[in-house]
């Protein structure tokens, strides 16, 4: 008599799975399946073979959700050296975008927020500062101070 146990219905994508996982968790479950129909014994072959095979399956899980990025990143490799270039696209569109970092923790070697927004600052200022300004710059804010104290003037006195 063959028992079914049912798993959730929706599961999380886990990169390797057919690769290393797929073929420790067959044999934890049949295990795990071949226990339970001997009545669970605390002891034994089975019980020995059903804790061991589940340990192996669970190292292997563990394996790969700690290597999650690096064994995604080789299936991209491995789609795009197989020149399957609808898969590559179709597992780039899969991939989770919420997991993705919205924030960089290191470029160029710098590390930490204000380190990188003074790289940037000083990135675009070579950028858009390569040309000498003759003190426009300098003409730009005497006029914006003038512009200021005339409008502060302005509305003190109009009150």
């Amino acid at each position: 008599m063959m028992v079914v146990i049912a798993g959730p219905a929706v599961r999380d994508q886990v990169p390797g799975w057919n690769d290393i996982v797929e073929d420790k968790h067959v044999l934890a479950r049949e295990a795990f399946l071949n226990w339970v129909s001997i009545g669970k014994p605390r002891q034994g072959t089975e019980c020995m073979l059903m804790q061991r095979s589940r340990a192996a399956f669970k190292l292997a899980l563990r394996y790969c959700r700690q290597h999650e990025q690096f064994l995604r990143a080789d299936a991209f490799a491995k789609n795009v050296a197989d020149k399957n270039h609808n898969q590559f696209w179709k597992s780039v569109r899969q991939t989770r975008n919420e997991a993705a970092s919205k924030h960089a923790y290191s470029i160029g070697g710098i590390v930490g927020k204000s380190n990188i927004a003074n790289f940037w600052k000083e990135h675009y200022e070579k950028l858009y500062n390569c040309l000498p300004d003759n003190g426009a710059k300098e003409k730009f804010y005497d006029k914006f101070h003038y512009f200021l104290s005339y409008y502060y003037c302005t509305i003190m006195y109009s009150v």
